[in-house]
């Protein structure tokens, strides 16, 4: 049970199992008085049965409705729930992660990873890509030797890898194209959205694949998990208030700048860098703000 609220002679108990959550409605004059009481001091994420009658209700979340006739609780919570319905720094909500994985948000957040990850792997495989899996362990660095955690390899040093990238460069020429789902790592002390020390990553690698090639590869694999998020997550993207129409717009071929475009559009000399360098993340915001407003204003790359 995910949730209770009561007034009068009536409770609505908020279910949850896995595949959703359902709204039941116990009325006290329709069940046993000691079914009523039972749940009426019920604790929450308590385990129970219902029983009854599913019936439409636009009201409800998702619109479907039980109307309980007979339930029982099958496994009380032991002590109230720590998790209420107001802000908590992350330092609780990671001590109670636990539990916190039962909340809507982090339920739906698994469930788009799983939904995307499932369409990754259906992309790859219809366009001849081999998945592959490579040692986690790994005693050399593929990006930066700063960035590494360092672990003890019974007398010698190893490192988390940060990418497949070198195991990768050389089974292409084994087995062609190829692609991993795995974990990376990356010893990074800094603390914002945009740093995380472990997280894991779709990687892949083809031979005799120009530019042209890769971006048309990214075009393709994007489109196709947006348009299998959209056909399987709606609500889950309308929790985290992503607008379904501007992600079904997604289809390639995108728009494409050249460098010296973008170096333009982010203020030449004043973006902060010069140029041939790479743009970092205030340069992207700025490319980003700049070409939404072209789009905005000018009707360009709709």
């Amino acid at each position: 049970m995910q949730n209770k609220r009561s007034g009068g002679g009536i409770q609505f108990l908020q279910l949850r199992d896995g595949s959703g959550v359902l709204q039941c409605t116990v009325r006290k004059e329709k069940v046993d008085a000691k079914v009523f009481e039972e749940f009426l001091s019920t604790r929450v994420e308590s385990s129970v049965e219902l029983e009854g009658v599913v019936d439409k209700d636009p009201r409800a979340p998702g619109g479907w409705e039980l109307r309980v006739e007979a339930g029982k609780v099958v496994s009380p919570a032991l002590e109230d729930f720590p998790i209420a319905k107001k802000y908590h720094g992350p330092d609780f909500l990671l001590d109670n992660r636990h539990l916190f994985v039962r909340s809507d948000r982090l339920r739906s957040v698994l469930r788009v990873r799983a939904v995307f990850l499932s369409a990754a792997r259906e992309w790859f495989a219809e366009h001849g890509f081999t998945e592959v899996q490579v040692p986690i362990l790994t005693s050399a660095a593929v990006e930066g030797g700063a960035t590494l955690f360092e672990v003890k390899y019974f007398d010698e040093k190893a490192y988390l890898t940060q990418s497949w990238q070198l195991y990768a460069e050389a089974l292409i020429a084994s087995i062609g194209k190829i692609f991993t789902i795995s974990p990376s790592f990356r010893a990074e002390k800094s603390r914002t959205r945009r740093h995380v020390t472990e997280f894991w990553q779709v990687e892949a690698e083809a031979p005799w694949c120009d530019l042209e090639g890769i971006m048309g590869f990214e075009e393709e694999l994007l489109s196709h998990t947006l348009r299998k998020l959209v056909q399987s997550c709606r609500p889950e993207l309308e929790l985290f208030e992503r607008r379904v129409e501007d992600l079904e717009r997604v289809k390639p071929p995108f728009p494409r700048v050249t460098y010296d475009e973008a170096w333009k559009m982010i203020g030449s000399e004043q973006s902060g860098i010069k140029w041939g360098e790479d743009l970092g993340y205030e340069q992207e915001k700025v490319l980003r703000r700049r070409a939404w407003t072209l789009r905005v204003t000018h009707g360009i790359w709709t």
